[in-house]
């Protein structure tokens, strides 16, 4: 003992301080996890490698959990008339990626040696679009 009448070494913790330092040390070491959306891997994968498309980029710094849910809940549907959707950042939405995507699946269908026509009109990106699917089959 000290010349206060206090121990020289610490004491052991009472059982409930043992417990509350024990959870502390946990939380430290395991906090608990964010309720995450499903998506937001693939939305992180986006925004980290999606740099060839600033208006993409702009778009996805913008996006909120629910933005980022309907843009990548699933793959943009080929229908009938082609590829067609709103344009915009996301796997759910047209884009150079996707069209890249969709353009790679139907070079691997051909095969080397095919002919393919490419066509483009006026609507907004179609030229872009166009030109991402030549360069894709071009060089399959």
């Amino acid at each position: 003992m000290d010349n206060d009448g206090n121990p020289l070494y610490p004491q052991p913790l009472a059982d409930d301080e043992l417990n509350e330092v024990e959870k502390k040390i946990e939380e430290m070491c395991h906090p608990p996890r964010v309720r995450q959306s499903p998506f937001i891997d693939v939305f992180m994968n986006w925004a980290w490698n999606a740099t060839d498309d600033k208006d993409i980029q702009d778009e996805l710094k913008n996006m909120n959990e629910a933005d980022i849910e309907d843009a990548f809940y699933r793959d943009l549907a080929f229908g009938t008339g082609g590829l067609r959707g709103t344009i915009g950042a996301g796997t759910n939405r047209m884009n150079i990626y996707v069209v890249a995507k969709a353009s790679q699946g139907l070079a691997n269908y051909l095969g080397s040696g095919a002919s393919v026509v490419i066509g483009y009109d006026s609507r907004i990106k179609s030229d872009v679009f166009a030109k991402v699917a030549a360069s894709i089959i071009y060089f399959k």
